[in-house]
């Protein structure tokens, strides 16, 4: 007789037992107020509930028979809360202090299609994750080789002392005007329609530009040669003048051929499209 009644105990207390499961304990404090407050940062996650337990509130989240199904559900709530993790409970209601009993049990008797649904798809947030490393990664890689800078050459400096020496400027000054004058005659007698590349539209802006710069360089030639008669190649200023004005008729004449440019440190730079880096002009 003894035997089957403890027999008998054995059964009716395993049979009354809670169920155990897995959940997800996000925090313990001795006070309900303190742990309410940290209630609110997760009471959207399912099944997230108070639990009293002797002399400590427990906060805790999810009830699966599954530990994988909480993973993804434990990396959203340690952005949080670090020191979250998942242990084995038993699902009580009368363990329950907030929410109300009410909200706990229907959250129970949900039927296992509506917790799939709730549940998100495995290993799906860590793929955009990878890809956007992977994309600042390869970012990082072709960034030193744009920014790769040209060898730094010595600044070219013209010191004019003799009338020889402003005489080869002037010479080259007319060379680089009939290089210009040349490139204008080619524009004008090419064919007025535009091809699929360059519109007509923008061969007539490419020959206004043409036409204004080409005057702009006559008028600096006349210019010139009217400084060199009045002044004479004695004052290295006046030859400093005339040097920078061939700079400036070079700079003309290559926004003149649709070239991109930039000043860096008194250098004069052009952008090769094809290497695509600065190259100094000479």
């Amino acid at each position: 007789m003894i035997r089957l009644t403890v027999a008998l105990l054995v059964l009716v207390s395993v049979s009354l037992s809670a169920p155990l499961k897995y959940c997800i304990q996000v925090a313990a404090e001795k006070r309900l107020e303190l742990i309410k407050n940290s209630f609110k940062k997760v009471e959207d996650f399912p099944k997230a509930r108070i639990e009293k337990r002797q002399n400590l509130y427990l906060l805790r989240v999810g009830a699966e028979d599954r530990k994988e199904n909480l993973y993804v559900m434990l990396r959203k709530i340690r952005k949080f809360f670090p020191d979250a993790f998942i242990k084995r409970c038993e699902i009580r209601d009368d363990y329950v202090v907030y929410p109300k009993k009410e909200v706990t049990t229907a959250l129970a008797t949900e039927k296992p299609e509506e917790k799939k649904e709730e549940r998100p798809p495995k290993r799906v947030e860590p793929k955009p994750k990878e890809q956007a490393e992977t994309k600042i990664e390869a970012t990082k890689k072709e960034k030193p080789e744009k920014r790769s800078k040209p060898p730094v050459k010595s600044p070219v400096k013209i010191e004019l002392k003799d009338d020889k020496e402003i005489k080869e400027l002037l010479i080259s000054i007319k060379n680089e005007l009939s290089i210009i004058r040349e490139e204008l005659k080619k524009k004008k007698g090419g064919s007025p329609r535009g091809s699929e590349e360059n519109p007509a539209y923008f061969e007539k802006f490419l020959y206004s530009v043409g036409i204004f710069t080409g005057g702009l360089f006559l008028f600096t030639w006349i210019l010139l040669i009217a400084l060199y008669r009045k002044i004479g190649a004695s004052n290295v200023e006046n030859a400093n003048l005339l040097n920078d004005m061939f700079k400036l008729i070079k700079v003309l004449n290559l926004l003149n051929k649709g070239q991109i440019i930039k000043m860096e440190n008194g250098k004069l730079l052009i952008y090769d499209r094809k290497n695509e880096r600065w190259k100094e002009v000479d």
